[in-house]
């Protein structure tokens, strides 16, 4: 990744390094913390039933546990690292890692589990499954995020929206959305989303 040094911040080795180096760290900064993996998309692109259009990942202190060499944040690592080279299998339960209850000591876990939790109950109640994990485990394997910036940071980086990445992910979900009828709900940014009106109907879910 290359971007400008104003919108970046340092590579840092772990947890303990970045505590070390920012013991009071500013939480509401737009700097892209390239010490953590990107993370473009979450889930299936292929099966997914449904996209939700966010704007980047988030990030707080807690995530740079994924730098760290315990077996619990590098089978965390292992996933992301899937993800992104969407090598999935009909086995795999959580395509949409983040709905992992293995993962439930990560922020991104903490932060989709509370947002789908109503659902993941109805679906357990309404469709016979047996536990909540069979219910995050069936919308993992059919909702996928697109994230237009894909590198974390605490608060949206505006300028990175022009990084080529910004662009071709913008350009890639325009296209797939003008594919079939899968339903698209913008969660974040629409005029930078941009997806084509005479394209695709979609909602705009306001966060």
């Amino acid at each position: 990744m290359q971007v400008s040094p104003k919108l970046s911040a340092p590579v840092y080795d772990g947890f303990s390094d970045y505590r070390n180096k920012n013991p009071f760290p500013e939480q509401t900064n737009t700097i892209i913390q390239p010490s953590l993996l990107p993370v473009p998309y979450i889930g299936n692109l292929a099966n997914a039933k449904i996209f939700i259009l966010m704007g980047n990942p988030g990030f707080s202190a807690h995530d740079m546990l994924e730098r760290e060499p315990a077996p619990l944040f590098e089978a965390f690592r292992q996933d992301v690292i899937k993800n992104l080279h969407q090598e999935f299998t009909p086995k795999d339960d959580f395509p949409f890692f983040y709905l992992n209850p293995t993962h439930s000591w990560h922020n991104g876990f903490i932060y989709w589990e509370s947002r789908f939790r109503e659902i993941a109950k109805q679906l357990q109640k309404d469709g016979g499954l047996t536990s909540c994990r069979d219910a995050l485990s069936f919308m993992a394997k059919h909702i996928a995020v697109l994230q237009l910036v894909p590198y974390h940071s605490a608060k949206f980086p505006n300028r990175a929206a022009k990084l080529p990445s910004a662009q071709a992910m913008q350009k890639w979900a325009d296209m797939r959305l003008s594919e079939d009828t899968t339903p698209a709900i913008i969660v974040r940014h629409e005029s930078k989303w941009a997806i084509s009106r005479q394209k695709k109907r979609y909602h705009i879910q306001k966060s």
